[in-house]
């Protein structure tokens, strides 16, 4: 069951890390493999970057923190340790995302105000709307 709860949350991840493209899967390894070095448990990942695959090695429960620390491992390779630690909290952080997009959402509020009050054909203005969205929110039409 763990299985593919680690599955479906590297693929949620790895759409938001647009790094999609890549096989990455989970292995758990037993403690006697590891030299710990005075840590407590260990994760890490190993990278192929020719085939584009990767294997997430844990002897403990990978969390979405873990997941996405490895997988910036990934979408960041010349990122030391520390860079992907703050980088990591600044990803998880909720309220730098949802600050994003509120600003994004607010940009794109005063753009369509100002095409709706500018023209005067509803379907003109309707398509320049549309062309705001989708520039500011990078999709297309459906």
């Amino acid at each position: 069951m763990k299985t593919y709860l680690y599955k479906k949350a590297i693929s949620q991840w790895q759409d938001r890390l647009s790094i999609s493209d890549w096989n990455i899967t989970t292995e758990r390894i037993d403690a006697n493999q590891i030299e710990y070095n005075g840590e407590d448990y260990f994760i890490g990942i190993s990278r192929n970057f020719d085939e584009k695959t990767a294997v997430i090695h844990h002897d403990i429960d990978l969390n979405d923190e873990a997941i996405v620390h490895e997988l910036l491992h990934v979408r960041y390779p010349n990122k030391n340790e520390e860079e992907i630690v703050a980088i990591t909290s600044h990803v998880l952080d909720p309220f730098v995302n949802w600050d994003c997009e509120l600003k994004t959402a607010k940009s794109m509020a005063q753009k369509i105000v100002k095409v709706v009050y500018a023209e005067d054909n509803y379907y003109d203005a309707y398509e320049k709307v549309q062309e705001i969205i989708e520039k500011e929110l990078n999709i297309k039409k459906l």
